[in-house]
């Protein structure tokens, strides 16, 4: 039995005006109308122009390939890049954190772990074995895939309704299908606009924004029209995990050397005054560090990369019936 075909009929909404019923009516459509939008128009289509590439992740370029993609009169470009996905830096900190305050741990109990070595009464670990250990962290977080960008051609007009026929095969590469993206991609934006707009003035309602933040969660409502809004605007700390790692592993500058890596400098033997906090000792071509130095410095890095920001979204809804 064949499918059968629901024209929906989806349009343009009017421009924001402010904080009223009205706005708020257009909102909660905006984003209903988005999703619709994502979920049943543009995502079978982009997906279906990405399998057309031919490339996927188990399948990578040698380099980035640009490729044209003809549908109908239309014209995509797709430009497929080979990436390696970025560690979680975080989960590299941690794994190194734990290791080294294991390490400690042991040596306090007596043993000897290997490669900790006791200098002056103090356990120093090699700067090189705790690079490689960073090193091996990365390497199991990272993994390799690609990128797909999607050059899309121009849509000479644009639409204020779209009728999507649902139950059709909206993901097959037509120039129906493409024209019906394109204008779909188009509205989509506009009702983008019309939820910012509404969210920023709903939000400087709040009071609060990173110039302004509270010393706790405050939670804010409002009911316009058959709506009601929650804004819970929560300070929290946000540590760049991938600038920690970075100020313990980064290869220098060759104009400034000092914007090495800490234990890179130790290594190379460059006298930076950071680096006195560790003690340094050196030992036929190694460079040691003293461990619980380290793991203090590890703790200051997050410290110094960790700044409080403010989190006001996603914003609650509530539709009153």
């Amino acid at each position: 039995m064949a499918n059968r075909i629901i024209p929906i009929t989806v349009a343009e909404l009017p421009v924001y005006t402010g904080l009223d019923g009205a706005n708020a009516d257009n909102y909660y459509r905006a984003g209903e109308r988005r999703a619709f939008l994502s979920a049943e128009v543009m995502h079978p289509f982009r997906d279906a122009l990405r399998d057309e590439t031919g490339y996927s992740d188990e399948n990578i370029p040698e380099k980035a390939v640009e490729k044209p993609i003809n549908v109908g009169s239309f014209t995509f470009v797709a430009q497929v890049t080979p990436t390696t996905k970025r560690p979680g830096y975080k989960d590299v900190f941690d794994e190194l954190k734990g290791y080294l305050k294991a390490m400690l741990a042991e040596y306090k109990t007596g043993h000897r772990p290997q490669g900790i070595l006791t200098l002056d009464d103090e356990p120093y670990i090699s700067a090189v074995d705790v690079l490689k250990r960073l090193g091996k962290a990365k390497r199991k977080v990272t993994s390799t895939g690609i990128s797909i960008e999607l050059t899309d051609p121009d849509m000479p007009d644009a639409p204020s309704s779209i009728v999507v026929p649902l139950g059709a095969d909206l993901g097959k590469l037509s120039e129906g299908n493409a024209q019906r993206y394109l204008a779909s991609k188009s509205m989509s934006e506009r009702y983008k606009a019309v939820m910012d707009e509404f969210e920023d003035g709903l939000l400087g309602l709040t009071g609060f924004s990173d110039e302004h933040m509270p010393a706790a969660t405050e939670d804010f409502y409002a009911q316009m029209g058959s709506h009601i809004f929650h804004v819970a605007s929560v300070p929290y700390a946000s540590t760049s995990y991938g600038k920690v790692v970075s100020c313990l592993d980064k290869e220098p500058g060759k104009r400034n050397p000092e914007t090495g890596g800490d234990l890179v400098l130790a290594t190379m033997g460059i006298d930076a005054p950071r680096l006195r906090v560790y003690d340094t000792k050196r030992r036929d071509e190694d460079c040691l560090v003293k461990l619980k130095a380290l793991l203090n410095r590890m703790d200051r890095l997050v410290e110094e990369n960790t700044e409080t920001k403010l989190r006001q979204r996603p914003i609650n809804h509530y539709p009153v019936v």
